[in-house]
This record gives C-alpha cells, structure tokens and sequence, in this order.
C-alpha cells in the first residue's frame, strides 16, 4: 500500500515539472529540448540572458545595421525593417532599448530566434518637428556573447517643399444654422507651383456639412518669407453641424508629387439655438449625461434643462422621439419663458426606476451609450441627440 502511495506522489511530481516546462517552452523561457540548448534566454527583467560559457551559443548576423532614408518631406512617416538571422546552434533572443532622437522600434517580428530563423526588427521615423539632415540610432540588445548589443542607425534629409499658413483652419464660433468659411494659404519653396487636385475629410459623419475651394496667389500676394508660388484654400461650413467642438479634419492632395498628403484641422464651436443644462455630470462639449454605475434597488433620476434661444424659440416645439435603452424612462416637460421671454425651457426628467434590470451603457467595450433623441420643429435644427452612460447592477 505504501508502495502504491509513494508511486502516487512521485507522478503527481513529475507531472507537475512536466507541465512547468511546457509553460515556460510556450513562453519562450526554454527552447526545444531536443535541439542543442533548453536554458532560459530571458531574465526575469525581460533582458536577454548569457547562456553558460562552453554550452551551445546563438550568433547574431544582421545584413544591414545603416539605412539611408534619402529625402523625406517634412510630416511624412517611413519605416525600414532590418534583417536579423541566428546563424548559431542556441536561441538567439532580442529586446528593443531606448532610441536616440525620434525613431521608434515599431516592431521586432520574433523575440527569440531559433538557429538558423531570421526575423525583422522595424524602425519607424517621423518628421514632423526635424528639418535639414537627421542621424539617430536604437539599440538592440541581445544574448550574443561576442554582440551583446547591436546599434541600428537611420538617416536621411528632412526637406519642405510647402508650409501651410496657418496650419489648421479657424472657423470660430457660430450657430448652428449659420454659414461660415475660413482661409488658409499653401506656400511652395520651388519652381513648381502648389495646386489643390484632392480632397477628403477623414470624418466622414459630418463631412457633408463642408465644402472645399482653391485659387491659385498671384505672384505679388506671395508674401511669406522665402516662398515663390501659393494657393489660398478655402473651407466653407454649412448650416446643420451637430452642437459643440468640431471634429474634422480635411486631407489635401496637391500638385507637387513627392509631398504626401496635407492633413489640416478644421477648428471651431457650433453654437446651437436650443442647449442643454445640467450639472457637472452634464457634459455640453459631448452632449452627453454620465449617470455612473446605478444600483437597481435604489434607481436614480436626474433633470435636464433644455432651452431654445434665437427668434424661433416661441414656435419651437420638443417631443421625444426615441429612447434606445429600456431601463431609462424620459419625461418631458411643460415649457415655460425665462429672462422676460428671451429664452424657453423645457424641463427633461431622466430616470432609471428602481428595479430595473441590469444592463451595461458604459461606452467602449462595456457597451453602447444610451441615446435620447429629441425632434424639434426648429427650421434650423430637426433633431437632437442626448448620450447617457450609466450601468444598472444587482437584482
């Protein structure tokens, strides 16, 4: 019987070292026992790890170590993979260091190379803030006794062939059934002149609501410092944005082939003739009401204030229109004047009952905020839209 007890303990033993060693394996911590090295290659910081002098060794070959980039146009973004092979008979291991200057290690393809396996390590340049030439270096460390740390050099010449004055265009403020524009001015370094042949805006929701012009500058309108051809841009804003922080940005192509293209922002605030008021957990910038997480024993209610300005604020009239969550009951008001007349408001009563199950309207990954969408019979405004996030939890 003790017998049987003893063999018992010593599988359960050996099954135990057996699954540690698959686990370490699967992280990289050990290589294939059957080949020539199964010691860990990395320590427990991450760093790469000497194997035991006189053991099976990895040997590092890289094929270049210095790219030249060229000429690069200021903002442009460029990448180069460097090669690197284990030409030894032990796991060859890599981790990227601090760079120098701008360039970043966007990716090292395999961590640990097996003999004989190549993989590729990716610096990433950006040229945003640098002009003139650009020299800088990220280094690699590794468990290569003789190559225990490897500097991958980038270079290249930022050039600007165009500056855009000013950088972003600036609408301001204004409302939300009003027209406005605002100007910018393309400016070429060259013999060549700078033309608008594309555009796009990147967010394609409001991109509707904006329309894009250009006119070549005469030659006495190019004023600014040493440039020799211009093109004034011009974006227009039609009424119908949403309320609040516009959030566009328009992308020119132009004529000059080596430029990539011109990313501009487009700046403003829609000022809408009906509003809403609430406390600090009212957000006016989003439009949106954060309730936070709700326990259904208790419920919660809470009360917006929403008011129409401007001169249709007498004949304008609120229904809601859609409620998307089934735990948020939505009350609308009696409408009453304020400031002799000036402004009109509405009373809005948000309400999570108690009882209600739970349900999840965090945003993100937790899921989809709660909407509550008003119709109106402003001429200049059909809907609104009010986000609500909050979470119902317990029985």
């Amino acid at each position: 019987m003790k017998k049987i007890f003893v063999l018992g303990i010593l599988a359960v033993v050996l099954g135990i070292f057996v699954g540690m060693g698959r686990s370490m394996y699967a992280v990289g911590l050990l290589f294939d026992p059957d080949k020539p090295s199964n010691q860990p290659v990395f320590q427990d910081n991450d760093a790469p790890l000497l194997l035991p002098a006189g053991s099976p060794q990895p040997v590092l070959e890289v094929k270049e170590e210095i790219f030249d980039f060229g000429k690069m146009e200021r903002g442009e973004h460029r990448k180069h993979g460097f090669v690197f092979t284990n030409t030894g008979d032990a796991p060859l291991a890599l981790k990227a260091g601090q760079p120098s200057c701008k360039c970043t290690v966007s990716e090292i393809e395999k961590k640990v190379i097996a003999p004989g396996e190549s993989t590729t390590v990716v610096l990433e340049w950006h040229t945003e803030d640098t002009s003139g030439a650009f020299r800088t270096s990220a280094p690699i460390t590794t468990n290569d006794r003789k190559r225990p740390r490897v500097e991958l050099v980038i270079k290249g010449t930022v050039t600007q062939s165009f500056q855009a004055v000013p950088t972003s265009v600036i609408l301001g403020k204004f409302a939300v059934d009003e027209e406005k524009s605002g100007k910018l001015r393309l400016y070429a370094f060259g013999d060549k002149p700078i033309d608008v042949v594309s555009h796009e805006f990147t967010q394609p929701e409001t991109a509707e609501f904006f329309e894009v012009s250009s006119e070549r500058l005469e030659s006495d309108q190019v004023t600014w410092q040493d440039a020799t051809q211009g093109t004034v841009v011009t974006v227009a804003a039609k009424p119908g944005l949403p309320p609040g922080s516009i959030r566009q940005t328009l992308r020119l192509g132009t004529s000059l082939s080596h430029v990539p293209p011109i990313d501009i922002p487009i700046q403003g605030t829609v000022k809408s003739h009906i509003t809403v008021a609430g406390d600090r957990r009212w957000n006016s910038r989003n439009q949106s009401l954060s309730l936070g997480t709700i326990k259904s024993s208790e419920g919660e209610s809470y009360l917006l204030r929403v008011q129409v300005s401007g001169e249709h604020r007498a004949s304008t009239e609120l229904n809601i229109e859609e409620v998307t969550s089934p735990a948020l009951q939505v009350e609308l008001g009696e409408k009453e004047e304020l400031l002799d007349g000036r402004i009109v408001q509405y009373p809005l009563k948000i309400e999570v009952p108690a009882g209600s199950r739970p349900v999840n309207h965090l945003g993100s990954s937790f899921g989809e905020n709660a909407r509550i969408v008003l119709s109106t019979t402003h001429p200049g405004i059909q809907q609104m839209v009010i986000r609500v996030r909050f979470a119902v939890e317990g029985s």
